[in-house]
């Protein structure tokens, strides 16, 4: 038994690093499958949307789109660490030239203070989107509850 719950344990670990979803359904279903990941481990109220068609989305290279995942996934894994959440929502839209992907949650926000002292993950996800010419951010939402993390991406340049 422990030798089977080490063996689904490592093929999670696996599919979480490189999800064979993305490569099969693009990046849109890779994102929902892991909030409803989220969702079942932490008891999560979720709500998945997106404004981009997943054709847009495919402008992007496959190692674009895995580094775009793992932010959006790291982003889902720190509020289920530190939020003490109830709901969370991630969206993707398109604002000009820019790709937004946002995970909003209503927890008990972040510590601006902590935030600008830059931990090893918050630097790690600045270097992450750095590499895709990317931004990310944290803000207080306006209903003053929770954080909202943001991710910008710009269009892809058509010279690929």
């Amino acid at each position: 038994d422990q030798m089977r719950s080490n063996m689904t344990d490592i093929r999670e670990i696996m599919d979480d690093l490189c999800p064979v979803i993305l490569a099969e359904f693009g990046l849109c279903a890779a994102i929902e499958e892991r909030l409803d990941k989220a969702a079942k481990h932490s008891k999560l109220k979720v709500r998945f949307s997106s404004k981009v068609e997943d054709e847009e989305l495919e402008q992007f290279s496959i190692v674009e789109q895995q580094l775009i995942y793992r932010l959006v996934q790291e982003s889902i894994t720190n509020l289920c660490k530190h939020a003490n959440a109830s709901q969370v929502k991630v969206s993707i839209s398109k604002r000009g030239e820019h790709f937004i992907f946002r995970t909003t949650d209503d927890g008990v926000g972040f510590d601006p203070i902590k935030m600008s002292n830059e931990s090893r993950g918050t630097m790690y996800m600045r270097l992450r989107a750095s590499l895709i010419d990317a931004t990310v951010s944290w803000q207080t939402p306006e209903d003053g509850k929770g954080t909202d993390f943001v991710l910008s991406v710009p269009v892809p340049s058509q010279s690929k």
